[in-house]
């Protein structure tokens, strides 16, 4: 009996426990991050890239610090991937850089641009 009874409790609480669906992005970096008080810059080929500074924590900012254009980061959230005018905006997040050699970084085609002048 007490055996039926927690697996119900348990099934009962699974129920109302709300799923997250957890998405990640990836980006290619153009240029080096900015930073302020309440969020760092990215610049990347698919546009402007806002972090939270509150998410970021001293892990993130020495991630951030150390990556080179052209190499790629590896956003994982909850949020959605809502970009407007070239930008996008996360608040919740962690943090991964990808190795140069990672197939969804290669995947991200770069087109060079020049100025005419």
């Amino acid at each position: 009996m007490s055996k039926k009874l927690l697996i119900g409790v348990l099934m009962l609480a699974a129920l109302q426990t709300s799923c997250k669906v957890v998405n990640t992005h990836t980006f290619k970096v153009t240029g080096t991050p900015e930073f302020n008080a309440k969020e760092a810059r990215v610049a990347t080929t698919k546009g402007d890239l806002y972090l939270s500074a509150a998410g970021l924590g001293e892990i993130g900012i020495a991630l951030l610090k150390s990556l080179r254009p052209f190499q790629c980061l590896s956003v994982r959230t909850s949020e959605p991937f809502d970009m407007n005018n070239r930008t996008v905006r996360f608040g919740e997040f962690e943090l991964k850089k990808l190795v140069e050699g990672d197939q969804e970084c290669r995947k991200i085609k770069t087109t060079p641009r020049f100025s005419g002048q």
